[in-house]
């Protein structure tokens, strides 16, 4: 099946009903087992985009047997930046479970900012409340490590970034 035939769930390997942990966690890990394949790497995070962006309207475009068209910041996305703010969300996350992390203030309050302005863009005011979230949390990690996940992931050997990915399907699976 070519991609072009594939719906958005198909790319990213998810049901209709999973829920955003769930599809978080599933493009992280296949971003980075596609990430050198440049056209498939776009794909997925097109995908990821249209079902946490516009999942309403691409469900509809599906029930009803038409053609979705994509908005122009889904069709023209980096897909770089889109996988680093996922992962690092995803990052946080993982994080939060395993630990109870130390927070500072300084980059989670412009993080809390940045993110809210980004998400009432993309999404409106459900979407500031979910940016501000990911951004405070994402500035707390830049407080404590003085970078973020995913600038730290990259440093990683090829062995530590695989037991990352393993730990991310694993927590995955508990879910």
């Amino acid at each position: 099946m070519s991609e072009s035939s594939m719906t958005a769930y198909d790319i990213l390997n998810i049901d209709e009903s999973d829920n955003l942990a769930t599809i978080e966690g599933n493009y992280v890990v296949l971003g980075y087992k596609n990430r050198r394949d440049k056209t498939h790497f776009k794909a997925l995070a097109i995908a990821y985009l249209i079902v946490t962006t516009d999942r309403q309207n691409y469900n509809d475009s599906l029930n009803d047997g038409l053609k979705y068209q994509k908005p122009r910041h889904i069709r023209e996305c980096n897909p770089e930046i889109v996988y680093e703010t996922v992962f690092n969300q995803v990052a946080i996350d993982v994080d939060a479970l395993l630990n109870d992390s130390k927070k500072t203030h300084l980059n989670g309050v412009v993080g809390a900012l940045a993110g809210g302005v980004f998400g009432f863009i993309v999404a409106g005011p459900v979407g500031a409340i979910g940016g501000a979230f990911a951004g405070g949390a994402a500035g707390n990690i830049r407080d404590i490590h003085g970078k973020s996940p995913y600038e730290i992931f990259k440093t990683l050997d090829k062995k530590d970034k695989k037991k990352i990915i393993d730990a991310i399907i694993f927590l995955l699976s508990a879910f």
